[in-house]
């Protein structure tokens, strides 16, 4: 049986294709990568949840340019920004 330690003791083993389970995580560290996968994740959410926010803002500004033409210019100044940020200028 394994010990899942190297025989200096540096903790690090080599995996073999033959092994019994020895290079695969254990349950708790799994469930360590799930949670912080988890957090991941809400960051996303929440970062495409403001992209579309901003973009349904803009597109409604889109319809009332004519009327409002200082804030269709500071709209179009951060679309520009945003895309230069965003997509490297493409």
């Amino acid at each position: 049986m394994a010990t899942g330690l190297s025989p200096s003791g540096t903790g690090r083993t080599s995996c073999s294709p033959f092994a019994e389970d020895s290079c695969s995580p254990s349950p708790a560290t799994r469930r360590e990568a799930l949670r912080g996968r988890a957090r991941y994740v809400e960051h996303v959410v929440f970062a495409a949840f403001v992209l579309w926010l901003l973009g349904t803002g803009l597109t409604t500004l889109a319809l009332v340019a004519g009327q409002f033409p200082r804030l269709a210019a500071a709209g179009a100044a951060l679309a520009r920004a945003l895309r230069r940020y965003l997509l490297g200028g493409l």
